[in-house]
């Protein structure tokens, strides 16, 4: 009899952390906005978007009078609209109008709890509504980083015509392969198995079952063009979610790797490569004028990327491409 109520406490005590941590999870918590456009000496414009919950999302427009194309910016789980500010600043040199907003309980947007880009296509949305309403009959590109990425797929799965192409850095495939990405990252391989039942006590609390939400899948109708952005060595959204994204695309598609770049690292350890990559896609799917210069404010060398069709990576300059256009 001791031993069963040993073995019971035990389990009331295990279950028990893993809801918390799942509350946390799904509660999370809020980085502090620690960069904007104007301390990058860019146009700021501070404004409030509304989702389908009445929740107001803090957002900021990089202005452009007439711009060639607009960007929204979408950040990643537990990020804001800071993460993506450094990259604006290319966008503005290429006359580029800019919109970032903080997704539902993240940043300063009101809200409390997120579904890791699920519910978020809603806020998404609001974003592309002021897009349209500031600059109407311009072109809209998407730049997600991580969740912002895999909330856009999310997004063009209801509505294809959402975004006119879609850059979708470090991506997620399955929703649960990202959950297990994160235990990867922190228990490493050896111990994440421990939180394996995070994701059945976490589903109640979101309100949405991880089971049945694919990023890939989503993207399988999606038949504009889409770069994909990925570090070889992601643990949290693994390379092989990158690979099945990238098959699953039926329109013009490209899938650029980086070495040695883990979870949404590309940018901040090949910033040229990446705005490079970036500027290239835009041009060559007539998004941007093919006079655009790309004037990289970089005290990097110019390298040139290694364009071939496997997987393998470039040693000169760590960046590889796989082509895919239709």
């Amino acid at each position: 009899m001791q031993i069963l109520f040993a073995i019971l406490g035990f389990l009331v005590l295990y279950f028990g952390a893993l809801a918390i941590i799942a509350r946390i999870f799904v509660f999370p918590y809020r980085t502090p906005v620690y960069i904007s456009p104007a301390y990058m000496n860019l146009p700021q414009e501070n404004l409030m978007l509304t989702n389908d919950k009445g929740h107001k999302l803090m957002a900021w427009w990089v202005h452009r009078d007439d711009p060639d194309l607009v960007a929204i910016f979408a950040h990643g789980y537990i990020m804001n609209r800071s993460e993506l500010v450094p990259t604006a600043r290319a966008f503005h040199r290429w006359n580029c109008a800019v919109l970032m907003f903080d997704f539902r309980a993240h940043g300063h947007s009101q809200g409390r709890k997120t579904t890791l880009g699920w519910e978020e296509r809603f806020d998404l949305r609001a974003a592309v509504e002021e897009a349209r309403k500031r600059y109407p009959g311009k072109r809209i590109v998407l730049l997600g980083s991580s969740m912002g990425g895999a909330c856009g797929a999310y997004a063009v799965s209801e509505d294809p015509d959402l975004f006119d192409a879609m850059i979708l850095d470090a991506a997620y495939g399955e929703l649960l392969s990202a959950v297990d990405g994160w235990w990867d990252l922190i228990f490493g391989q050896r111990f994440k198995w421990i939180m394996a039942p995070v994701p059945l006590l976490g589903a109640p609390m979101m309100g949405v079952n991880p089971y049945k939400i694919s990023v890939t899948r989503s993207l399988a109708n999606y038949r504009k063009p889409v770069l994909l952005i990925h570090g070889k060595d992601d643990r949290l959204a693994k390379p092989s979610d990158a690979e099945a994204n990238f098959r699953s695309l039926p329109g013009p598609k490209k899938l650029i790797w980086f070495d040695h770049s883990g979870h949404s690292e590309p940018r901040l350890k090949y910033p040229f490569q990446y705005d490079e990559s970036i500027h290239a896609f835009l041009v060559e799917h007539g998004l941007l004028p093919q006079t655009t210069p790309f004037n990289h404010e970089s005290d990097l060398d110019a390298v040139d990327l290694d364009v071939h069709a496997g997987l393998a990576p470039s040693p000169r300059t760590g960046v590889s491409v796989v082509n895919g256009d239709h």
